[in-house]
Order: C-alpha cells, then sequence, then structure tokens
C-alpha cells in the first residue's frame, strides 16, 4: 500500500472498525510496552480477543495479513518510543539467551538485506557519486559514526569529500555555495531528527542530488531525496544497531573504489608510505 505509516492508516479506517478492533487500534497506538515482533497469539491473550479478531482488523485497515501489520508496528515503535521505553521492549517475551543474542538478529537482519537492495541500486548509488563534483556526508547523532567512517574511506577514493558538522544548527551555512554538481548523501535513522527536513529543502532547492540511507519509507527526507536506499535496522532495546547500514557502506565503497581502481591503489600507497615513514602502527617485529 502506498501509505505505510501505522498511525494513519488506522485513522483512516477508525470510523469503520467495530468495537473489538477499535480496542486493538487503541492498544497499538498508545501502549508504550508493545513488544517488538508482537504474535497474533500474543497480542489476542494481552486483550483477550480471538485471533481471528486480529487477523481480521489487518485486513479490515488494508492489509493483506497479520506478518505485515507487524511490520508497521515495528516502524510505528522504531520512530516514536523514546529510548528508556525501547529498553523495556520485549524484556519479557525474548527470554534472552545469552548476552550474545544481539549477534544472532544482526545476522538475521543482515540475511534481510539481501531481499531489499539489490546490485543495481549499490551501482546507481556508486555512479552517482562517482560522477559528483564534490560529496557532502551527513549524519546526525549516532549515523554520524557512520558518516565519519564513510568519509574516510571515501576520501581514499574521490576528491573533494566533506563530511558536514555533527551540530545541525551549522550544516546550512557549510552547504551555502552547494550546486547541481553536488551530492549529500545522508544516513538517517529513528528517532528522525527534525533539523534534517530543513537541510533537505536547502539542498532541494540548490538543485543539488540527494541520496538517502535510511529503514524506512515513513522517514520524512525520503520525498526529497533523489535516491532512497531503504534498509531495516534492529532495535537492540536502547541501542541504536550500525551492522546493516555500515554492510552498505561498505558495498558502496566497494563497488566505488573498483571503479576507480588506480587512483584507490595511489592513494593508498601514498597512506602506506606514510604511516612506514612516521611510525604510525606498532611493527610485528618489535613486539616479537
Amino acid at each position: 500500500m502506498q501509505n505505510n505509516n501505522l498511525e494513519k492508516i488506522i485513522d483512516i479506517h477508525y470510523s469503520k472498525l467495530s468495537r473489538m478492533q477499535r480496542r486493538i487500534a487503541d492498544f497499538l497506538l498508545n501502549s508504550s510496552d508493545i513488544p517488538l515482533d508482537m504474535t497474533g497469539k500474543h497480542l489476542s491473550k494481552t486483550l483477550n480477543i480471538s485471533e481471528s479478531t486480529v487477523v481480521r482488523f489487518a485486513q479490515t485497515i488494508g492489509l493483506t495479513g497479520y506478518p505485515e501489520l507487524v511490520l508497521l508496528i515495528n516502524e510505528y515503535i522504531k520512530s516514536t518510543r523514546t529510548s528508556i521505553e525501547r529498553l523495556s521492549l520485549n524484556n519479557e517475551e525474548r527470554k534472552l539467551d545469552g548476552n550474545l543474542i544481539s549477534i544472532d538478529e544482526e545476522i538475521a537482519a543482515l540475511r534481510k538485506v539481501r531481499e531489499h537492495v539489490t546490485n543495481e541500486e549499490i551501482n546507481r548509488v556508486s555512479t552517482e557519486l562517482n560522477n559528483a563534483n564534490r560529496i557532502f556526508i551527513l549524519g546526525c547523532r549516532t549515523s554520524h559514526y557512520l558518516a565519519s567512517y564513510f568519509n574516510f574511506y571515501l576520501s581514499l577514493i574521490k576528491n573533494n569529500v566533506y563530511i558536514l558538522g555533527e551540530k545541525e544548527t551549522t550544516i546550512i551555512e557549510e552547504l551555502v555555495d552547494i550546486n547541481e554538481n553536488d551530492i549529500v548523501f545522508t544516513i538517517s535513522f529513528p528517532r528522525y531528527t527534525r533539523a534534517l527536513n530543513d537541510i533537505f529543502k536547502f539542498v532541494s532547492s540548490k538543485g543539488a542530488k540527494l541520496i538517502l540511507l535510511t529503514d524506512s519509507e515513513n522517514n520524512p527526507l525520503v520525498k526529497f531525496s533523489d535516491i532512497n536506499l531503504i534498509v531495516q535496522n534492529n532495535i537492540l532495546f536502547f541501542v541504536d544497531s550500525l551492522v546493516v547500514p555500515m554492510a552498505i557502506i561498505n558495498s558502496i565503497i566497494i563497488d566505488l573504489s573498483l571503479k576507480n581502481k588506480q587512483k584507490t591503489i595511489n592513494s593508498l600507497t601514498n597512506m602506506e608510505f606514510i604511516w612506514k615513514t612516521y611510525n604510525i602502527f606498532e611493527s610485528s617485529k618489535e613486539n616479537e
């Protein structure tokens, strides 16, 4: 469906919901302790209703079934819950099997990436970056770490690569002379920061291209962006998982380096010379 925002979908169909279905709708939108990947059985037990009522609710609001509703619930949780609320999510239901459960979840998330991001999409992004005059990389809050990582490696491959400031209030000033030959590559995951809306509007008004790496079409920035890379990231309690977006960034770096193989080799050769000349790294022989 075109509109995949849970709150808006429920609002559109609310008037035709039955009394029991409205109980489900109110619970989904107002409860702060909904577990991730909530099963139909759990939801029916929580509200003391039948599982068939849950399935009919999903169909009444225009979904194909309960699995699609789960996806919307997860997106809604990621974009609206506070860090404290996220910490308590699924504490009971997940029955944590040791401290390494996050690794299992990351592996599962990486497998899902293959279903949503194609080689053609990665190639399109790397081609646009390759043809750009200047590349500006933007990531706020935890996404700034990903932006810094991307900037480090991209600078080895391309000239005129810049990372934008971590303070959202000064970013437009840094982009004052941006033009149609430039690209802003933005990394944005929940909870979305409002300041980026104004930045995207400004960049768009200047004719520069916008590439967005995000988790959902519900991100308000999607409508401004020229290319959207949509990947689902995990909620590890209150921690923002960076594994999946990091994998996408690595794919772009590798593809772009292959398009600029000699430039990449020259840059790495120069860096190796500097590292060796100034003893940047520990020598294995020194430790023997």
